[in-house]
């Protein structure tokens, strides 16, 4: 009887999985993503002044109702903004600011803001 439950709870599993557009599956996966990590950057280039930039060791953290939260270091003070897919998930939104998404790993956040680009590593 427990494998019946199983089975019907896969095939359940499978025909939502089926049922969702491509683009459904894309924005889930990418949300899933951010929020499961905590991040810290790791490299800003700079490509119109050809240099890189040492920033703080702040760690940053995405949450599922869209609350972005920025930890600066050597303080307890909690920074608060907020974070939106956009675009067809091409873009995310932080605060004000629009950045082009350049790659999203479980490891590695790369984005573009004009002439710069930022790359974020997971905190492990």
């Amino acid at each position: 009887m427990l494998r019946f439950f199983k089975y019907i709870y896969l095939v359940v599993f499978l025909v939502s999985l089926v049922s969702c557009e491509k683009d459904d599956i894309n924005i889930f996966c990418i949300k899933r993503k951010l929020v499961k990590n905590t991040w810290k950057i790791n490299s800003c280039i700079d490509y119109y002044n050809n240099s890189d930039y040492r920033l703080s060791n702040s760690t940053y953290k995405f949450k599922e109702n869209g609350e972005f939260l920025i930890f600066p270091e050597n303080t307890n003070e909690v920074k608060q903004t907020t974070w939106e897919l956009i675009d067809n998930n091409k873009y995310l939104r932080l605060g004000n600011n629009i950045f082009k998404i350049k790659i999203i790993t479980n490891k590695i956040i790369g984005l573009r803001y004009g002439s710069v680009e930022i790359f974020y590593t997971s905190v492990e």
